[in-house]
């Protein structure tokens, strides 16, 4: 990739002026298939892709449901299996397993097709205005597949195609590769993987990065997250959930806001497994509808509390059996105002009666002084203690102190980054503690 580098190099001294329309993207993606960009390492088997969705498939087989519109599911690596580039990637398929459990071989058959999106964003570029891309990738399939980019007004390019024939050289041997430079524009991208197999077992795998003078981004076209999982039944009776418990078919799976809302459904197919797509950062609950004689182990709550951030899969499972009784099947609802289709209404929460908390979810602390500080004292001056966490988990302000406010640094003073933040609001109310959570989004 030496002369990648180069290129860029040169492009970069050439005088391309950078502006500020595309803070926080980036010069290069890591486009692989079984990537996650948000931790910079492979998805463990039988995970779900961040990124690559399954946008179309053949008639499944019975038994089997391939979830279109839902994340691409991990794969092992399988014999004779050889992974397309670095082993910074995963082989995906449509389904929980390696198995090939659909002939379409044949063109008149429908392919498997996923699509991953990027953003290109041209800084102080006009509608007009096109920067290189440079596309360097490689590409192993059982048995065959092909890669389009899709434009933002849907035309597609072919990339790189195998060899259409029923061969092993196409997944054991050296790879289909490209490197190839293309002039793009500002917008939205998507790369279209379409893969075709026969017998025995299934599996496409695409390796590699894509490169720009221009800024490219994940999160710009799409920033939004997902949810999916797996309700199991416990089989053995021993509580707890093990490789061999059954899945558990046709439960009702819902998303909901703070308030018990509901905002997405989803059944459980064949193989237990539901998924929320597209939803807005923030806090949310996933709730499993236990039908007549059933009840949930596992979680214990019954219920499971997820904070979503932008190109992450929140992983949530349910263990059940029969003749379990819930006594409840929702949290309290928080009173909260967490309106996931505006992400510019507050955080607003009643404390006690005539005492409320309003704490702003979106602050942009760029020095314009305006919106540069967000305060956590309530209206009745009760005492509280506010935590400020990234999407990790790690604290990255405190504060007792209601005129002290989060002017989006950490606690060593650097300036925390742009995206979506989570905090814990703990208050004494009439000698009882409570707490209270949402999240904020930092715009730069």
């Amino acid at each position: 990739m030496k002369f990648i580098y180069l290129f860029l190099v040169s492009l970069f001294i050439s005088g391309f002026t950078f502006g500020q329309s595309c803070d926080g993207n980036v010069q290069f993606l890591v486009v692989s298939t079984g990537h996650d960009p948000n931790t910079g390492s492979q998805v463990a088997d039988y995970g779900f892709d961040p990124m690559w969705r399954l946008v179309q498939a053949p008639a499944d087989p019975p038994g089997w449901t391939s979830n279109i519109g839902g994340p691409a599911v991990i794969v092992p690596l399988t014999s004779p299996w050889s992974y397309a580039g670095s082993n910074n990637s995963k082989y995906i398929n449509a389904y929980p397993t390696a198995q090939a459990l659909t002939d379409n071989w044949s063109q008149s058959t429908p392919a498997y097709i996923y699509e991953r999106e990027f953003c290109v964003c041209i800084e102080n570029g006009n509608s007009g205005s096109t920067a290189p891309v440079i596309f360097d990738l490689a590409l192993n399939a059982d048995n065959w597949a092909e890669l389009y980019l899709v434009d933002p007004a849907g035309n597609q390019t072919l990339l790189m195609s195998q060899p259409y024939q029923y061969v092993t050289s196409n997944f054991m041997t050296s790879p289909t590769t490209i490197q190839q430079t293309l002039q793009l524009g500002n917008g939205t991208y998507k790369l279209r993987l379409v893969h075709r197999n026969k017998l025995v077992i299934m599996g496409v795998n695409l390796d590699g990065m894509i490169y720009s003078s221009a800024m490219l981004s994940n999160n710009s076209c799409r920033p939004k997250g997902m949810c999916a999982g797996f309700v199991n039944q416990d089989g053995n009776g021993n509580q707890t959930l093990d490789a061999t418990d059954p899945f558990a078919f046709g439960w009702t799976v819902n998303l909901l806001d703070l308030n018990n809302n509901v905002l997405q459904t989803s059944v459980t197919d064949n193989n237990g497994f539901y998924f929320f797509m597209d939803i807005d950062p923030g806090n949310y609950t996933v709730s499993a509808v236990a039908p007549q004689g059933w009840g949930i182990i596992d979680p214990t709550t019954v219920w499971h509390s997820i904070a979503v951030d932008t190109n992450v899969v929140h992983v949530a499972r349910f263990l059940v059996a029969q003749g379990v009784e819930n006594e409840t099947t929702l949290p309290q609802p928080q009173g909260g105002n967490t309106d996931p289709n505006n992400p510019g209404s507050p955080n607003t929460f009643e404390l006690k009666a005539g005492c409320t908390l309003t704490i702003a979810n979106v602050f942009t602390p760029n020095g314009d002084g305006i919106n540069e500080v967000i305060s956590f004292a309530n209206s009745c001056d009760l005492p509280f203690k506010a935590t400020i966490f990234n999407r990790w988990g790690t604290p990255v302000f405190a504060t007792t102190d209601g005129n002290q406010g989060w002017t989006g640094t950490d606690e060593q003073g650097k300036i925390a980054a742009t995206g979506v933040y989570f905090f814990v609001y703990e208050v004494d109310v009439d000698g009882e503690r409570k707490s209270f959570n949402g999240m904020i989004q930092v715009i730069r």
